[in-house]
């Protein structure tokens, strides 16, 4: 425990500085580009191919984080956010459903989706009173812990006992709630719109619990614990934003809505 939570201090630290104390934003495009080469790196390692395999989702995601230095280069002219949306879904479901090439290409999909769309959300093309990546990680972060807790407190019904044994359909519902509360706590101090705030919970709710199953199918199939060992106490980058990647695409799209 004593591991976890030092590691979690320094990565807010991390985050922090990228978010808050940094306007040139360099510091933001490096740490979304060091994650998505992490994340690239263990998706090989999920799927038992090699790295470079996965470039072309590191690459993707680079090049949205670094758009601020692009000249004119707007990420959302290049993939809007319904396409992010899509490669994340059908690529999910490519993963799923398919095997060999067609797996590693669904699974480049996914990736895509996921981290292009935390390259949006660090460069932020969004003139909210907070970076946009906090408003849409924060009701992750509240649902997940509220999981913890009342899964302990009140659950007994296993939700996915073949893919998570220890998540529970009870740690479920206490996710989806906690998410959309702290969602509308955010949209009292960023004056976000109700469908937005309520899109926004919603998603991190039911999405980002998706994308935590998604990830443990794939850790199953491959027959690991985690994902990696970067993060000590915690595993692999990917066990940490497996939830904020199936939610990212659709944050992205409801904050775009929301700008126009």
């Amino acid at each position: 425990m004593r591991q976890r939570v030092i590691t979690a201090i320094i990565l807010l630290i991390i985050v922090i500085v990228a978010l808050f104390l940094d306007p040139t934003k360099i510091s933001a495009a490096i740490l979304c580009t060091l994650i998505g080469s992490a994340s690239c790196h263990e998706a090989a390692k999920l799927l038992q191919t090699s790295t470079w395999a996965f470039a072309p989702s590191a690459i993707t995601c680079a090049a949205f984080a670094a758009a601020p230095w692009l000249g004119n280069f707007s990420p959302l002219n290049a993939i809007p956010p319904a396409a992010l949306c899509g490669c994340l879904f059908v690529g999910a479901f490519l993963t799923i459903r398919s095997a060999g090439l067609a797996k590693v290409v669904g699974a480049n999909l996914w990736l895509t989706g996921g981290l292009s769309s935390l390259g949006v959300l660090l460069s932020s093309p969004f003139e909210l009173k907070l970076p946009a990546l906090l408003i849409a990680a924060v009701p992750i972060w509240a649902g997940d812990t509220a999981a913890i807790f009342v899964g302990k407190a009140l659950g007994k019904t296993p939700l996915a006992p073949d893919i998570s044994p220890k998540k529970t359909v009870e740690g479920s519902i206490g996710n989806a709630l906690f998410a959309l509360f702290a969602s509308g706590i955010i949209a009292l101090t960023t004056k976000l719109p109700t469908i937005a705030w309520i899109g926004l919970g919603l998603s991190a709710g039911i999405l980002g619990q998706a994308g935590d199953l998604f990830e443990s199918w794939l850790k199953r199939q491959a027959e690991v614990k985690d994902s990696g060992t970067l993060l000590p106490g915690h595993g692999g980058v990917l066990d940490r934003i497996d939830s904020l990647l199936f939610h990212a695409p659709l944050a992205v799209a409801l904050l775009t809505y929301i700008k126009s």
